[in-house]
């Protein structure tokens, strides 16, 4: 019988001897305050006897451990709520909690389970995106600063889906909302949410692994053509999904229409937006090839994106450059967006608010409750990620039409 994803999955951890310093010294803090090994071998062996093996790496902290707990939301899998955490020398910690998939050995910044005895829901614990997610940053925030700033910015995204993909994980619904930061005025703290479907890699080379995609899920607007064409979901479909991430955060919007109904001819995701980089734009077209063997691998995209950092730092950062005796003003032209570009973008952004208020949307929430699906709203207002056969996409992106024409 061929090993399982979960079985995959678990051959994907670290020895627990081998993860950094600082995360045993917290997980041994954590399991000497709290030696309630027993309670977490019990709730794993009922979610699934192979997930014990994780008992080395979570905790099991005591739902009465936590209070002032809030709703906070609804994402694409559970229900999620913060919580207060008298942590060590009675400082308070915000946490949060979601209520727990058979998956969440593949959620980022797990602390440990816990369980609320009032409703039975099994929780799982976790940092709490203090910083929101990248999303409401690009919601709430218009094109400015310097080129290296998109730069670093898209470099960041690139990384964490190249360490995904390096221990060989896709993650199958990846968006702006999925991308979340642990503080507001560090962008170095983003990780990645919702990896609940995030799938093992499938081999290429074992006929047993079909990679059993019936059906696809995730938000309509940022899936690959391949899932409107029946075929496997892989890594190079996250690299597609990266290239949409990339292109909003210039945008600051979600893509118009499905990938299932291209309305450009030379087959592009959305319209590049003017005045940008030409080697920028050159990594989000490729990462928006139809053919998903054309596309760069997200490690590829990271190389790219920092020597393209490398090629826009100040020409007085750059021994021997030939524009160290240019005037600052030259650079300045180079290494920022244009009136051009920023009133393209100014002009996008006005139009997406303009049809989420004409949809029903409250462009003041910054919940992360989610719409009623697609059959309500157009797909690129949906903020839905959900279940979608292979012919439920079909008709979709049949009926989706949008209009080439922006602005006249």
């Amino acid at each position: 019988m061929p090993p399982s994803r979960i079985d995959k999955a678990l051959l994907l951890l670290p020895p627990f001897d081998q993860l950094l310093g600082s995360t045993r010294d917290r997980i041994s803090r954590l399991k000497h305050r709290y030696p309630c090994d027993d309670e977490l071998i019990t709730h794993l062996m009922h979610m699934d006897p192979r997930l014990v093996a994780l008992v080395p790496y979570l905790v099991w902290i005591p739902y009465e451990q936590f209070f002032d707990v809030q709703k906070v939301g609804q994402g694409g899998f559970a229900t999620v709520w913060k919580a207060r955490f008298k942590a060590n020398q009675g400082f308070d910690v915000i946490l949060a909690l979601k209520e727990i998939d058979v998956s969440f050995q593949q959620e980022m910044n797990v602390i440990g389970l816990s369980k609320d005895p009032e409703s039975g829901r099994n929780l799982i614990v976790m940092a709490f995106a203090k910083g929101g997610s990248l999303e409401k940053r690009l919601d709430e925030t218009e094109l400015r600063g310097p080129w290296s700033d998109t730069f670093g910015a898209a470099l960041r995204v690139s990384t964490a889906l190249a360490s995904l993909h390096l221990i060989g994980v896709t993650h199958n619904d990846l968006h702006p909302g999925n991308i979340v930061y642990t503080k507001r005025d560090d962008p170095s703290t983003l990780y990645f949410i919702d990896i609940g479907l995030g799938k093992v890699i499938p081999d290429k080379d074992d006929p047993n692994d079909d990679g059993d995609d019936d059906v696809c899920y995730g938000r309509l607007p940022y899936l690959p053509p391949e899932c409107f064409k029946g075929k496997l979901y892989t890594a190079a479909s996250d690299v597609y999904c990266l290239g949409t991430i990339l292109w909003q955060l210039i945008s600051h919007v979600p893509p118009r229409g499905t990938a299932g109904a291209l309305f450009r001819d030379d087959g592009l995701r959305e319209d590049p937006v003017p005045g940008t980089p030409t080697g920028y734009q050159t990594i989000i077209n490729e990462c928006w090839s139809i053919a998903p063997e054309r596309r760069p691998t997200a490690l590829q995209v990271c190389q790219s994106l920092e020597k393209l950092r490398g090629e826009f730092k100040p020409p007085w950062l750059s021994q021997g450059s030939v524009l160290q005796c240019a005037p600052a003003c030259f650079y300045r032209l180079r290494a920022y967006p244009s009136r051009k570009t920023k009133k393209y973008v100014a002009q996008r952004i006005a139009l997406h608010r303009q049809r989420l208020e004409e949809n029903g949307v409250d462009v003041t929430d910054d919940s992360f409750m989610l719409n009623s699906g697609p059959e309500s709203v157009l797909p690129s207002v949906s903020k839905q990620s959900q279940y979608y056969t292979r012919q439920q996409l079909t008709e979709l992106s049949r009926s989706c039409p949008i209009s080439c024409v922006l602005f006249e």
